[in-house]
């Protein structure tokens, strides 16, 4: 039996990429927790392309919807930072069948102790 994948966005800032999930991924492997994660960077941020516009939460929903898939082509938990909940809504709307979003989890940096 496959567990669900979780597919983690990490909030948007200055300096701010897919980076911002490491305390997070090492916690939840170390808990013994064996879920595939997708820790894309979105677009603007971190490794992507970086071009002067302004994005939407749509545009980044868009991104997501895309790599849910060609990527990760089966459904997934949503892990979202809470800043980025308007991504996250958009990303569910997005999805007919089939739908790629099993849940979605509100993430609170605080719950990870150093």
């Amino acid at each position: 039996m496959h567990s669900t994948p979780l597919l983690l966005i990490h909030p948007i800032g200055v300096g701010l990429s897919r980076q911002f999930w490491h305390r997070f991924c090492s916690a939840w492997y170390q808990s013994g927790c064996t879920n595939p994660i997708y820790n894309p960077d979105l677009l603007g941020c971190g490794e992507s392309e970086m071009p002067h516009i302004a994005y939407t939460p749509a545009d980044w929903a868009a991104q997501l919807q895309h790599f849910l898939q060609t990527v990760i082509q089966k459904p997934v938990t949503l892990v979202v930072q809470g800043a980025l909940l308007p991504v996250a809504l958009e990303l569910v709307q997005l999805q007919t069948q089939p739908n790629l979003i099993q849940k979605v989890a509100l993430h609170n940096e605080s719950m990870i102790e150093e």
